[in-house]
């Protein structure tokens, strides 16, 4: 009678607790990822959607302090991709010092001054983080029953044909595989966000998200 009790105790909670899982979640449409040298362009249209289950509108944020996830990665769009060896141990991740990154990083440079000066003229003490991150990766929300989607372009190494922030260096005969997952903070929104977004927010009654959406294992391809 016991044993049958533990069953279904066990059943009951890992239901439950696979039904939450999947109530938001991550999915990489890419059955794999390529990587190569310079020789070769190795890009890949990185693909993958989130899937709301749940009853809830969230609305990701990703205007937050960095070390509230301080997540050593592969940086792409608001999405990050981790990569493991064959054994599980995490790559290695380099910074790219080519003269296009450099002269990207001018740029984002000028353009905060800009932007200081834009929000000091809103009436905001300091930039907000959603001002400084709203050019190239934007916040949104996903409703109960929806299904978005997303592309960005990926590649891995460091090559000439792209200006990569970060690169790995996978080695021939070695296995690879990748997660893409995305990270969005709820604790200090209301520091982060502007008054429009907040008001948004509360007259719809949107919950902030908070954590990790972490795809399945994704290989990688090596070229010979």
């Amino acid at each position: 009678m016991k044993r049958k009790i533990f069953i279904y105790v066990f059943i009951y909670l890992t239901f439950f607790s696979c039904q939450k899982n999947e109530d938001i979640y991550i999915e990489v449409i890419n059955s794999k990822f390529l990587y190569s040298d310079e020789k070769f362009d190795s890009i890949n249209l990185l693909k993958f959607k989130i899937v709301n289950k749940s009853n809830k509108k969230y609305y990701f944020n990703f205007a937050f302090d960095k070390s509230t996830n301080n997540n050593i990665c592969v940086p792409i769009g608001f999405s990050s991709v981790n990569i493991f060896d064959q054994d599980g141990n995490e790559v290695k991740y380099f910074p790219n010092f080519r003269r296009e990154a450099i002269e990207n990083l001018n740029c984002e440079l000028i353009n905060l001054e800009r932007i200081e000066y834009e929000t000091k003229r809103m009436g905001y003490i300091r930039p907000l983080a959603y001002h400084l991150l709203q050019r190239d990766i934007k916040n949104f929300v996903i409703h109960p029953s929806e299904t978005l989607f997303f592309e960005y372009p990926l590649n891995l190494a460091n090559t000439t044909l792209d200006r990569n922030p970060i690169y790995v260096d996978l080695q021939k005969g070695k296995s690879y595989f990748a997660y893409v997952s995305i990270f969005s903070d709820s604790t200090n929104y209301k520091k982060n966000l502007p008054n429009n977004v907040l008001d948004y927010l509360d007259e719809n009654e949107i919950t902030v998200f908070h954590g990790k959406l972490k795809s399945l294992k994704v290989p990688i391809q090596i070229s010979k």
